[in-house]
């Protein structure tokens, strides 16, 4: 997609709610782990912002596009970030085939709200989402 003058600004959310430093008193490794992953994307959006500030045309004429954008962000992720993204889109990408290879794609997957990168599945199927889609042994099961 080429960026006009008219285009939509980009815009980048960022969602504290179980990341918030105050869930990190609950000492848990996997939420240590959570809130390092999200800080880390906190700081490479900053990173970002902070490099290429400045006008509307300036940064036109430095990002064409918007997957300029996108290579130029990941740049700043940090190689754990960019390792937990691959293996979430393999893990997708894996439960999709066996959703697939059974037919059963449309009873799992709710089909309303479409994310690029996403799945979601329907509530009685989202404990679906713990599964390591990426392990043969457990998707062959």
């Amino acid at each position: 997609d080429e960026m006009t003058e008219d285009s939509e600004p980009l815009r980048v959310i960022i969602v504290s709610g179980g990341n918030h430093p105050s869930a990190q008193l609950r000492q848990e490794k996997s939420a240590k782990e959570d809130f390092a992953h999200y800080m880390g994307i906190i700081a490479a959006v900053l990173e970002f912002v902070r490099k290429n500030k400045g006008s509307y045309d300036e940064f036109k004429d430095k990002f064409p596009s918007i997957e300029a954008v996108k290579r130029a962000f990941d740049s700043h992720l940090g190689d754990d970030i960019k390792n937990r993204a691959e293996s979430r889109k393999r893990n997708l990408e894996r439960m999709k085939g066996v959703f697939e290879q059974f037919g059963i794609w449309n009873e799992v997957v709710d089909q309303t709200n479409r994310v690029e990168g996403s799945l979601w599945l329907k509530r009685t199927f989202r404990h679906l989402r713990s599964v390591e889609w990426t392990v043969d042994k457990v998707r062959g099961n």
